[in-house]
């Protein structure tokens, strides 16, 4: 049997050669999309479109900022609901910001929410929210807020104005890992925030993720803020979006950049 025959007008070097065969040894998405065929089964909410940047890109869903609540893509109701039995997640998605305006524009926008249903005004609990700029929340049949002192550096680092991960306008691959106890943020597989919890208690709580993951139904790209923070839709684009029942590795995080870049 053959697969993904491919041929190149370039002579491959043994690095790209054996990231080829990393890259085919992942683990499989439970859900993916690429947007080469549209949105496929996901929706779009509000006036973002598909649009076609070129090079190594292809297709990428385009989302509209400025407003609240107003422009983000729908993923499947069930995008979340595999990780009962692993107790484990990754998000991983590529993100560029060049018809996003300036970092102050989009300083505290959400980059990947979920919620049991919405929107609404004050969207609340049941919730995953991924925050731009490298912070995380979960309130989903137990809550953590992912605070300084359980961070594993002492401190949270916000990442945006000076620190921008997106200024330079090209495109980054932003990750988060979850497992039961702990937590981390990657930017272009380099790992800028990690936590450590207890599992439980107030505070200390990840694990509903899995548990009660499938509640989590209404999940959105690019937008969508929770309960009064005031965080704009941001004008990213987006692409490749994957998530992953497991929790990937470092290693396994820069075989996908690898592969893109």
């Amino acid at each position: 049997m053959f697969d993904d025959i491919a041929i190149y007008n370039k002579a491959l070097t043994k690095a790209e050669i054996d990231n080829i065969i990393a890259y085919k040894k992942l683990p499989t998405p439970t859900y993916f999309n690429d947007f080469e065929k549209g949105v496929g089964n996901a929706t779009i909410y509000g006036a973002g479109t598909i649009e076609r940047p070129g090079g190594a890109w292809g297709n990428v869903f385009q989302n509209v900022g400025g407003a609240l609540r107003s422009n983000y893509l729908v993923l499947p109701e069930d995008a979340l609901s595999h990780t009962a039995d692993t107790k484990q997640l990754t998000v991983a998605v590529w993100v560029n910001s060049e018809n996003a305006g300036a970092s102050t524009d989009y300083m505290w926008a959400p980059l990947f929410m979920a919620y049991g249903s919405g929107p609404a005004t004050d969207n609340g609990a049941p919730m995953l929210a991924c925050q731009y700029r490298g912070v995380l929340q979960v309130n989903c049949s137990g809550w953590c807020d992912f605070t300084d002192a359980q961070n594993t550096a002492g401190v949270n680092v916000a990442y945006h104005d000076a620190t921008d991960w997106l200024a330079d306008k090209d495109w980054h691959l932003y990750t988060a890992v979850f497992t039961e106890t702990n937590a981390k943020v990657y930017f272009d597989g380099v790992l800028k925030n990690e936590w450590n919890v207890s599992g439980s208690g107030d505070g200390n709580v990840i694990a509903g993720l899995f548990s009660n993951g499938s509640d989590l139904k209404y999940i959105c790209l690019g937008g969508n803020q929770a309960w009064n923070w005031g965080d704009n839709d941001p004008g990213f684009a987006f692409d490749h979006i994957s998530i992953y029942n497991v929790a990937l590795t470092q290693e396994q995080i820069k075989v996908l950049v690898s592969r893109k870049k």
